[in-house]
């Protein structure tokens, strides 16, 4: 008994102690929350999910005070609890989830209370969901063909709500379509595919949505959708077909090709290839006769060569039949076919001569192509002429009559009398008397032929000569022989040289500028205000490289600048602009790193007249110039957008003062009507995109004061003129025997590059006057640009151009004339100076492949190098030499500038050169010629002498400079007919 009393005892107090212990324990637990967890359903991004309900209950003998309730976002709460709870009593808590991201949340509901195991806690989890996501997330389309339709690009759409979705509608506008199996409604966590599809209907790039409307809160969901629309079968090269320009009549040409690529999806058949007989063709495209097929995707090539058989302007096209939408592909040919050497020809040397009543004149004919070179002569229109008009015998020897009169001198074939060639000759009391060259520029030493002349042909005759008044002047001053041939004193100075023919009683002088060194002071390169513009080197008849590689090449000579027809006939054959006509063109132009000048010189077929002698005309001025101004901004727009910076200079027309513009009317009041439609619409679009353009005129052949002086002055144009435009052109098909410089009956090259009327200096002074005397908004700042220049305008061959010495030679002439503008009183030089051509077979061009007659061929697949000319500029103002293609500035004088004779030089400097050019356009070497660098600038006694060399390269080596006070001197050699220039370092 006692041991069970004793076991009943311990067991109570044992019941005791845990009792007490388990009365603390519920006390802790007495507050509750249910449930300890809220995993929420997937939840829209953006949308707000249906509250959650978390349960609070107070299970204490005793009132609970509440102290807080803390939540974080996306997860947000409200109650009913209020400040506290009564024993037995519960309140409830609404939990929401309004997910910003897309991701998965966690984050915890948490109570403070007075209860002892205070606080309480709720786990709160979530996934942020796309409402209805789809993937691919956009539709990309591969090239589409116009005028097919493509596969269909699968998208699936899914519904990653936790409730069904009810679909409204899902809308594809053209040219995309779709269909799907997603009808109307689409369960929670389920999926729908849509299939879409892409039928251009035009060569362009679609941007489009699928649309897709339901009842998520995200609604409308879009898909974007793009593709490219090609034509079916592609067509290289893109710009208006091939372009054989000038091609020697029965010569072939060398195959230019047209590549073809089938871009629909399945085979194309053809069906006939065909071009007329003076286009003959060879392909690789199906069954290589014209026939066979093409596997989609796949390439082939026809090959093009031209054949002219007649000197004529062949416009015909290569026409391909085959199986895709659009059939026939048709591709525009173009070829010139050019005798290639003078047609039977006569003309008359002198063209113009003037003599005394009574006097001589020896007239002589030069005939081409003719066996027979007898002619019958005639006297204003009278065979052999009479005592009145003057006598001519057989062999061309005119005797004037006694009486002041012109004369015209004509010579007939006596083997083809539809041949003849009239001159004229001026009997008169005060003939023309000039000596020539005006001024020379020699060395110590050196020696100069000065000649008298009477209207440009030489007076050998009755003529003395003077130095400084002295008869065949002496050692001091220099003396002169009864040649004319002058040979300077041993030290520098200025004289005199006269000539006088006693017959005439007249006399005119000529300056020699003897020098010991070729000075140029470069001011210490402080002096800035004659600044050379980057970029003025460029090439006529752009649209004629066919290969970024071949203007890599023009850059790497300093030529940075493409001048090039804006293909307007093409662009805007339809109506509506086809910029693939252009866009490839320019396209080439900004791979390699130059600028274009287009020019703005023709009108499309709807724009031409419809009958007339410029029916079908593409340069014939247009119909209605409100239109062609409006194609004109268009062009600007393009541009602007599509090229930024690489076409801002517009010339409108070209060379509108001759036979560049076709109309009945007067070519003068019609050039100025388009201008004044054309420029400001064109300046209105560019201010428009934010861009700066240039536009300018009036292009003109030559020089013109008449339509310098309209185009300046009239209010329709002048306000719109940014530059002024001009061709120069020495030469034309009737002086085609001119030489370098010889006499032929014809001045010499030499003569008319530097005669102060005519020539390169001045036509530019002449061009200058005009601009400062115009009222457009820059005035004699005005910048100038010639556009076109070359020695003989003529498609044949003739002593100079690509001649090995003579290209260079002229063309470094040529530019330092115009880079010495500024040493002649001229506010600037000019802006552009560009060579006619880059390419323009036969006898035009700075690169193209050589051969035996230097003919300039370059076609598509040829590889291009050199020709003679190239060197002038590459020495002058390509990276690799003297840089000038950068900008630059001239140097603040040089004591030998070009001039009418001798050596003609020029300075400038550039970011890192100080150079001097030296050319030597006489037959006259010089062994010592000393450089002096005054002021240059840069340290260092050490610089590099070039030389171009047979024209076929520049030769380069280092060179030593002797110091003297602040200048730097060397002596150099200077060969005849040479080109050489100096640079430090």
């Amino acid at each position: 008994m006692r041991e069970t009393r004793i076991h009943r005892i311990g067991s109570f107090l044992i019941f005791s102690v845990l009792m007490l212990g388990c009365s603390g324990l519920v006390q802790a637990q007495d507050i509750s929350v249910s449930p300890k967890l809220i995993a929420f359903p997937n939840q829209g991004i953006g949308t707000t999910s249906v509250a959650s309900t978390v349960t609070l209950l107070n299970n204490q003998t005793g009132s609970l005070t509440i102290d807080s309730f803390q939540i974080s976002a996306p997860f947000a709460q409200t109650n009913n609890c209020g400040s506290g709870l009564l024993p037995n009593q519960q309140c409830t808590i609404s939990v929401t989830f309004s997910p910003t991201a897309r991701q998965y949340y966690s984050s915890t509901l948490t109570i403070t209370d007075s209860a002892g195991n205070s606080p309480q806690s709720v786990s709160l989890t979530g996934n942020g969901v796309i409402p209805v996501s789809f993937s691919p997330p956009l539709l990309s389309f591969p090239s589409q063909a116009d005028g097919t339709t493509s596969s269909p690009l699968t998208l699936t759409m899914s519904n990653n709500l936790s409730v069904g979705l009810t679909i409204s509608s899902i809308q594809a506008s053209a040219p995309f379509a779709q269909t799907n199996n997603c009808g109307t409604s689409l369960a929670a966590g389920s999926s729908c595919t849509l299939n879409v599809t892409f039928d251009p209907s035009a060569v362009q790039f679609y941007s489009s949505s699928l649309t897709i409307t339901d009842s998520a809160t995200s609604s409308p969901q879009m898909v974007s959708l793009a593709g490219n629309g090609v034509v079916p079968v592609a067509t290289l090269p893109k710009v208006g077909g091939l372009y054989f320009n000038h091609q020697i009549v029965s010569t072939p040409s060398t195959p230019q090709p047209v590549t073809l690529t089938n871009n629909l999806s399945t085979t194309l058949t053809f069906t006939s290839m065909s071009t007329p007989a003076v286009f003959p063709i060879t392909t690789n495209c199906g069954n290589g006769a014209g026939g066979g097929t093409l596997a989609a995707g796949a390439s082939c090539t026809v090959e093009v060569s031209f054949d002219p058989q007649a000197t004529t302007t062949y416009n015909t096209s290569l026409t391909i039949a085959e199986s895709a939408p659009g059939s026939p592909l048709v591709i525009p040919l173009v070829g010139e076919g050019i005798s290639g050497t003078e047609s039977p020809n006569i003309t008359v040397k002198p063209p113009a001569p003037c003599i005394l009543p009574s006097a001589t004149e020896q007239f002589t004919v030069d005939a081409t192509g003719l066996s027979n070179t007898a002619v019958n002569w005639y006297v204003d229109g009278v065979l052999n002429g009479n005592a009145t008009v003057g006598t001519i015998s057989t062999s061309g020897l005119y005797t004037a009559s006694s009486t002041t009169k012109t004369h015209s001198i004509k010579a007939v074939s006596q083997s083809s009398p539809s041949l003849s060639y009239t001159a004229s000759v001026n009997v008169t009391l005060s003939p023309s008397f000039v000596i020539y060259p005006f001024v020379a520029s020699i060395p110590v030493g050196g020696q100069q032929a000065f000649q008298a002349q009477m209207c440009q042909v030489p007076d050998l005759t009755n003529v003395s000569f003077t130095v400084d008044g002295i008869a065949g002047g002496n050692s001091t001053v220099g003396t002169v022989s009864s040649s004319g041939l002058y040979t300077a004193p041993a030290t520098a100075g200025k004289h005199t040289i006269r000539v006088a023919d006693s017959t005439l009683n007249r006399s005119s002088g000529g300056v020699a500028n003897v020098f010991s060194s070729i000075t140029a002071d470069f001011g210490s390169r402080a002096n800035t205000t004659a600044a050379v513009p980057a970029d003025m080197f460029g090439y006529g008849r752009g649209e004629s490289i066919p290969t970024t590689a071949g203007r890599n090449l023009l850059s790497q000579g300093g030529v940075t600048v493409s001048r090039m027809s804006a293909e307007i006939e093409l662009v805007f054959a339809s109506g509506t602009a086809d910029w693939t006509k252009i866009d490839p063109l320019v396209a080439t132009v900004q791979a390699a790193g130059q600028r274009a000048i287009l020019q703005m010189n023709q009108s499309p077929a709807w724009l031409q007249p419809s009958s007339g002698s410029c029916a079908g005309q593409p340069t014939a001025a247009p119909t209605n110039v409100s239109e062609w101004a409006q194609l004109a901004a268009q062009y600007v727009a393009h541009m602007d957008s599509t090229f930024p910076g690489v076409v801002q200079d517009y010339e409108i027309w070209n060379e509108p003062n001759a036979t560049g513009i076709c109309t009945s009317a007067d070519h003068l009041n019609t050039y100025l009507a388009i201008y004044a439609a054309a420029a400001p619409a064109m300046k209105a679009q560019a201010a428009q995109d934010g861009a700066t353009v240039r536009i300018g005129g009036p292009v003109l052949s030559g020089y013109s004061q008449l339509w310098l002086s309209s185009f300046l002055t009239n209010t329709g144009t002048a306000p719109y003129v940014d530059f002024v435009s001009y061709h120069q052109y020495f030469f034309g098909s009737s002086q085609m025997q001119a030489q370098w410089d010889t006499y032929t009956g014809n001045i010499s090259l030499y003569e008319a590059t530097q005669d102060p009327t005519i020539g390169a200096a001045g036509s530019y002074a002449r061009v200058e006057e005009q601009v400062a005397a115009g009222k457009q908004p820059s005035g004699a700042q005005t910048p100038i640009y010639v556009t076109e220049y070359n020695s003989n305008w003529a498609f044949y061959k003739d002593c100079c151009r690509s001649d090995s010495i003579y290209g260079p030679l002229w063309n470094a002439l040529y530019v330092t004339d115009m880079l010495d503008s500024i040493y002649n009183g001229m506010p600037h030089m000019p802006n552009h100076i560009d060579y006619f051509a880059g390419s323009a077979y036969p006898w035009f061009c700075m690169i193209g492949v050589q051969d035996s007659n230097m003919d300039c061929l370059y076609s598509v697949d040829a590889t291009p190098v050199p020709y003679p000319q190239y060197y002038a500029y590459d020495l002058i103002a390509s990276p690799q030499y003297l840089g000038l293609s950068a900008g630059g500035y001239m140097a603040k004088s040089i004591s030998t500038p070009t001039g009418g004779g001798g050596l003609a030089t020029t300075a400038f400097y550039t970011a890192n050169k100080d150079g001097i050019v030296i050319t030597n356009p006489t037959s006259t070497a010089y062994s010592q010629i000393t450089v002096t660098m005054a002021n240059p600038g840069l340290t260092g006694t050490q610089g590099t002498f070039y030389q171009i060399s047979n024209g076929a390269q520049i030769d380069a080596s280092p060179i030593s400079f002797s110091v003297k006070g602040t200048s730097l001197s060397t002596t150099i050699s200077v060969p005849a007919y040479s080109v050489q220039a100096v640079s430090l370092p």
